[in-house]
């Protein structure tokens, strides 16, 4: 799919400045989710490294053991996801030729991960081919804002999400540990 895509042509008929405002806008909106998504994961691990802290010591009273174990899992799971989620992926990603004349690396040129393992001269003629040519030049712009999106959704907001899933079930569990052990008890009595 991702070939025959290639290789259809990419018109921009008269390029101009709206459209310059439209792609900046929306890398910006970008780079905003990101460190967004990047906060958030940083809150998570903050407040599952406490809440691990604090919950160790109630592992020595014996009624609040269920409690304290429930919270550490979750607090670790939690952890784990939200520092994957910021933490810094694989880069070098091969790509395909749009056509003959163009190398295969122009398409993705804009994003350092991807152009890392090339040779400078390589990296400049692409840049060379993309800025001889409008059309293109905005292609690999467009080109590497669906890449952006695709990676926060499928790299970064996904764990972020099972970050907050996990934390969830922890402190849901621990309040049912309370209402089970504690709550309903009392009131049976």
């Amino acid at each position: 799919m991702e070939g025959s895509e290639a290789m259809r042509q990419f018109e921009v008929k008269e390029p101009g400045s709206h459209f310059d405002h439209l792609i900046r806008q929306t890398r910006l909106h970008h780079q905003q989710i990101s460190m967004m998504i990047d906060t958030k994961a940083n809150m998570l691990i903050t407040i599952s490294s406490l809440i691990i802290t604090l919950s160790a010591p109630l592992l020595l009273k014996p009624e609040l053991e269920m409690i304290a174990i429930s919270l550490i899992i979750s607090g670790v799971f939690t952890v784990l996801f939200a520092v994957y989620a910021v933490m810094p992926k694989k880069f070098g990603k091969t790509t395909t030729r749009l056509s003959h004349e163009v190398p295969f690396d122009a398409m993705r040129s804009l994003f350092f991960g991807n152009f890392i393992n090339i040779p400078y001269e390589e990296f400049e003629r692409a840049w060379e081919g993309v800025l001889k040519d409008h059309a293109l030049a905005y292609r690999v712009q467009v080109r590497e804002i669906y890449d952006l999106g695709q990676y926060l959704a499928k790299e970064k907001l996904r764990y972020v999400r099972l970050a907050y899933l996990s934390f969830l079930c922890g402190i849901l569990s621990a309040v049912a540990s309370v209402v089970y052990l504690f709550l309903i008890p009392a009131l049976t009595t």
